[in-house]
C-alpha cells in the first residue's frame, strides 16, 4: 500500500461514503439535533448532536426557555 498518495476532499469523500456502505454502517449518519445547525455527522445511535458545543448549545437554549417561564 502506498500511504503517500495525496487525496482531494472529494475522493477522501467518496473513499469514506463507500467504506460506510461496505460494513453496513449508513444508518450511523446522523443530522444535528440543534435548530439552525446543518451538520451531518457519524455518530453512535443516541447520538444527537455533531459536536459537544452543539449539545451545551441545546441544553443551556432549553435552561433558558425553562427559567424564563
Amino acid at each position: 500500500a502506498n500511504l503517500n498518495i495525496s487525496y482531494t476532499h472529494e475522493t477522501h469523500a467518496a473513499k469514506e461514503f463507500s467504506r460506510l456502505i461496505t460494513y453496513g454502517m449508513l444508518n450511523r449518519i446522523k443530522r444535528c439535533q440543534l435548530p439552525g445547525c446543518k451538520n451531518i455527522f457519524v455518530g453512535p445511535p443516541q447520538a444527537k448532536w455533531c459536536s459537544k458545543t452543539c449539545g451545551s448549545k441545546y441544553r443551556v437554549s432549553k435552561k433558558r426557555k425553562r427559567d424564563a417561564l
